[in-house]
């Protein structure tokens, strides 16, 4: 299971078993970051362990992605070009309700107060590593 510095959970006991507990099927996962290393690397992670996993390199483009596959499972990046992570959490809780982890490298009080208004899962705090 990937490991992080830091790892925030406003609803803990669903986001640790969705990280925890192996699911009879594989999910689709979308991972949308605009750092190609910390996207192709989850990718990689989540597909050794059976999952099918989407990508993107911005917000809209997760947009997108999610309209057209319907993933089981979100990674939002907070930071990305044209449509941020939060923005896009907000769209898609609103437009087709999944799990939503954001994903960061920065640990600023205030990204952390605007995420946990949002309904997600989860808040990773970059690096994630896997154990």
């Amino acid at each position: 299971m990937p490991s992080s510095d830091a790892i925030f959970f406003p609803n803990s006991a669903t986001a640790t078993h969705l990280l925890t507990h192996p699911l009879q099927s594989p999910m689709r996962i979308l991972i949308a970051d605009d750092e190609s290393i910390i996207r192709m690397g989850l990718k990689s992670i989540l597909q050794e362990l059976g999952h099918e996993v989407l990508t993107a390199v911005n917000g809209r483009e997760a947009l997108e992605m999610a309209r057209r596959h319907h993933p089981d499972l979100a990674i939002l990046d907070i930071k990305m070009p044209y449509t941020d992570g939060l923005q896009a959490a907000k769209v898609l809780a609103r437009s087709q309700p999944l799990p939503i982890l954001l994903l960061t490298a920065f640990s600023e009080q205030d990204l952390i107060d605007k995420a946990t208004d949002l309904p997600i899962h989860g808040y990773l705090i970059k690096p994630i590593k896997p154990e």
